[in-house]
């Protein structure tokens, strides 16, 4: 009697993609935004029957936006066989500390709100989901000078990894004719401004500076913002995305008069698809999802799309992704047509 032996290889019964968010600490709210969307898409694909009969599997791993939380989250992921591809981290220094690891174990990461090319310059495993920090700046600059048509300006910085937006500011600044001095304010990603911070620092406005420009985040962003209306000074004040996001009207109180704010996508201009996505988002959370919450969301379907075109690897995802290089190329989500 002859007896045969079969060995059956073993499919995952999901495709699993990595979530790597601060769902704790200052950051915790922003982290459950992106989270709630990326969750969104996730449902939608795996209401649709998922991805040749396999569901979207989110392993979410918690950071508190901590570097080394981040490095370890990314070590896990990696070594996780069943991790096709990573979405995740919220600011620059969690997501430089954790994209050398991706590179290093080839697993493709899509960094939904990551602007600043020092976190992922040297990487071809990484990509990110939104603009690039020092374009905003330059295009901050052009707009303060070509079409609000101010002369100079007094820009707050940080001394953080955020610095790159005062140097870009800085460079346009200098091309087109616009002065600029620079002063350096708080970095604390968390904390706020020195409460006599204004009062030591601009006791009264410089003799020709006819608008403000800061540069930081919406806490210590809205802080100095605070202290500078407080402090009598009324004119015009122009900050960057990440000092619009998150918790700024609620730091800034009743000081909106004259305040501007740059962004990279705004839902009341975007496609049906875009209100869509916001629609559906109010109604599952009662609350506001931001832009990169949109960004997440489409992430996800372009890892879901990289698995469908280009199949169900690391490589296989990362190829797709490399893919979309321009306008012609280029993944069509609930934000717009995305390229990297």
């Amino acid at each position: 009697m002859v007896f045969l032996v079969v060995a059956l290889l073993a499919v995952p019964a999901t495709h699993a993609v990595g979530i790597v968010l601060p769902l704790s600490g200052p950051r915790q709210q922003r982290g459950q935004m992106l989270l709630h969307s990326i969750q969104m898409k996730a449902d939608e694909i795996n209401g649709a029957g998922g991805i040749d009969g396999r569901r979207i599997e989110l392993i979410v791993r918690d950071t508190g936006n901590q570097p080394e939380l981040s490095r370890k989250a990314a070590t896990e992921l990696a070594a996780d066989p069943r991790v096709l591809a990573v979405i995740g981290h919220y600011d620059n220094e969690a997501a430089a500390a954790a994209v050398p690891i991706y590179d290093q174990n080839r697993i493709p990461v899509f960094l939904p709100s990551i602007g600043n090319k020092d976190s992922f310059a040297n990487s071809t495993w990484a990509f990110s989901g939104t603009y690039d920090d020092a374009s905003e700046a330059q295009i901050m600059a052009v707009f303060i000078k070509l079409i609000r048509h101010h002369e100079e300006v007094l820009v707050f910085h940080t001394s953080d990894i955020y610095e790159d937006l005062w140097a870009a500011f800085q460079h346009k600044a200098e091309l087109i004719g616009l002065k600029a001095r620079g002063i350096v304010f708080a970095s604390q990603i968390t904390g706020a401004v020195a409460a006599d911070f204004v009062a030591k620092n601009v006791p009264s406005l410089p003799a020709g500076v006819q608008a403000i420009v800061v540069l930081g985040q919406s806490a210590n962003g809205g802080a100095l913002i605070r202290q500078l209306r407080e402090r009598g000074i009324k004119v015009p004040i122009y900050g960057n995305s990440r000092v619009s996001a998150g918790e700024l009207f609620e730091v800034i109180g009743p000081h909106t008069q004259d305040l501007h704010a740059a962004f990279p996508f705004m839902f009341d201009t975007g496609s049906d698809k875009a209100l869509e996505f916001r629609r559906e988002y109010v109604r599952r959370y009662n609350s506001e999802p931001s832009a990169f919450g949109i960004f997440a969301y489409d992430g996800l379907g372009m890892i879901a799309e990289g698995i469908r075109v280009k199949g169900a690897s690391r490589a296989a995802i990362r190829d797709y992704l490399a893919s979309l290089d321009s306008p012609t190329r280029a993944y069509d989500g609930a934000s717009g047509i995305s390229y990297f």
